[in-house]
């Protein structure tokens, strides 16, 4: 298939998943600010498309949103079945710092997840990568629902341009999908463990490690009980789950923007 006849967006076990680069994605994060039109970003690896072949509503959340494609998993999955790979890796982790330091205007940048030493060591560390944001840790990733009204009171004082929420999959993409709209901020981030790496408490692969797209095997290395399921039996059901789509004929292809928009 041409680059030309390559669909906008490649359905990946029901998702919609956006086929741009760096360019083209971050250009949609700055139209919405400019704009202050509400768009909730999501990433899909192959970990969080095996989850949410499993559940609906995580499926549903994820369509009502824009989705990024995240990882070597989704490449190979893409090749299976629209005979080439995405055009860029735009993980969370790598996306959102570069964003966050090429966004020259300052914004107001709030922080969900992780444990709060975490999340308060991310936001110093993040102020040292983009010093003209204001970066607010609204609240760890552990409230509880009694919990919840305080945090979401907060989220409306501080009012941010951008809300970072790093609460692991699924929780993190629901509780966005439920609670987090236009009255909250302009664009709200799913970013998973970027609080973790960007703390530096979970140590990143080397440049080199990443460029051969074998960070998973590193993180493998590091934490092999942890993430013995995710990696050494998840990615083989991953593949299979694209072999059977391929076989059944559900890869769509759709370039005319038919897909659940924004809520």
């Amino acid at each position: 298939m041409r680059s030309s006849e390559l669909p906008q967006w490649r359905t990946i076990f029901e998702v919609p998943v956006a086929a741009l680069g760096y360019q083209e994605a971050a250009q949609l994060v700055i139209d919405s600010l400019r704009a202050k039109s509400f768009l909730r970003v999501n990433f899909l690896n192959a970990n969080n498309a095996n989850i949410s072949a499993n559940s609906p509503e995580l499926t549903s959340a994820l369509k009502r949103s824009v989705v990024l494609s995240d990882g070597v998993g989704l490449d190979v999955a893409s090749r299976v079945l629209y005979g080439a790979p995405f055009p860029a890796n735009l993980n969370g982790t790598d996306f959102v710092p570069r964003l966050l330091k090429e966004l020259l205007e300052p914004l107001t940048i709030g922080l969900v997840g992780s444990a709060l030493e975490v999340v308060t060591e991310a936001a110093l560390r993040f102020a040292e990568l983009a010093p003209q944001h204001r970066f607010i840790v609204v609240s760890d990733g552990y409230f509880s629902a009694a919990t919840q009204d305080k945090v979401m009171g907060k989220i409306h004082l501080v009012k941010p341009d951008i809300l970072l929420v790093g609460m692991g999959t699924p929780s993190q993409e629901l509780w966005t999908d439920e609670f987090i709209g236009k009255d909250e901020c302009t664009v709200v981030f799913t970013v998973g463990a970027l609080f973790d790496f960007i703390s530096k408490r979970v140590t990143r692969a080397p440049m080199f490690v990443r460029n051969l797209k074998l960070e998973w095997l590193f993180r493998l290395a590091l934490e092999p009980r942890r993430l013995f399921r995710r990696y050494v039996l998840g990615n083989p059901i991953f593949l299979l789950r694209a072999l059977r789509q391929k076989a059944t004929g559900k890869a769509v292809k759709q370039n005319d923007g038919s897909r659940t928009n924004n809520a």
